[in-house]
């Protein structure tokens, strides 16, 4: 953008300068066609044409300033408008001579005014040219360095982002393998855990079945006994007793069925 907004203003300020050249230079072959030729009538047709030059020239001197002013150029657009007045406050007085006065002062007039003049402001306006022209290269120059910055920045912060990256892949890496080992650790652990878990399972089990076997023998060698023993007892209370005896028949035969459901 800078360089396009540069390269519209210096072609914009070679317009403006080639427009004051040429204005000058029609204006000088106008006053020309002007003094060598002896009729008078055509006057106020030169001036007409010469104020328009004038005109477009102080347009075209104004929209210079605008394009160009700066602490460079301030001297040398001081010094363009000044000789540019000069130059057209010259032409002014040639158009109330007399056709005698242009035939004998046309040409000293041309030499020691007119043409000193005009070259004056066209020496001016290559001065200014040439100081665009300079200003043009120094901000390109310019430009350029700022490119130069501009990619020494970007190889900077390339560098600066692929050494963070590094460092955030390196840590993203280091934490994985520790968390990869804790996890490891942890499932180890669990597996410890679950096989001790089954060897209580096992000792529990093998305490249930010890247990119950224990309690399977005293029923069966000390309950077993006693509650055989006891029938036994019941037995003879029921051949000793007196045969029209009832009550107690029954209390015996109640009492064997008893110890036959306990058994």
């Amino acid at each position: 953008t800078q360089l396009d907004q540069m390269n519209q203003r210096y072609h914009e300020v070679e317009s403006k300068l080639r427009q004051m050249r040429s204005d000058v230079n029609m204006s000088g072959i106008f006053v020309r066609d002007y003094l060598l030729d002896p009729d008078r009538e055509r006057a106020e047709d030169y001036r007409t044409r010469l104020t328009e030059f004038k005109e477009a020239n102080a347009r075209a001197f104004s929209e210079l300033q605008t394009l160009i002013s700066g602490p460079e150029t301030n001297a040398q657009l001081e010094s363009l408008r000044s000789k540019l007045h000069e130059y057209w406050q010259a032409l002014d007085p040639l158009f109330d001579w007399t056709p005698a006065e242009k035939l004998t002062q046309s040409f000293r007039f041309l030499r020691t005014e007119v043409i000193p003049r005009r070259d004056a402001v066209l020496a001016i306006a290559r001065e200014i040219e040439e100081i665009n022209g300079t200003t043009m290269a120094t901000q390109r120059t310019e430009v350029a360095g700022q490119q130069a910055e501009l990619r020494r920045d970007l190889l900077t912060l390339l560098a600066w982002s692929l050494l963070l990256g590094s460092v955030v892949a390196l840590t993203a890496v280091i934490r994985l393998r520790q968390l990869e080992r804790q996890s490891v650790a942890e499932r180890k652990h669990a597996e410890e855990a679950e096989r001790r878990m089954r060897e209580l399972s096992q000792q529990l089990v093998a305490t249930q079945e010890e247990e119950r076997k224990k309690l399977s023998r005293e029923l069966h060698d000390h309950v077993g006994q006693v509650l055989t023993a006891l029938r036994m007892e019941l037995g003879s209370i029921d051949r000793l007793r007196a045969p029209g005896d009832v009550a107690l028949a029954r209390a015996v035969a109640e009492s064997r069925q008893l110890v036959d459901n306990m058994v």
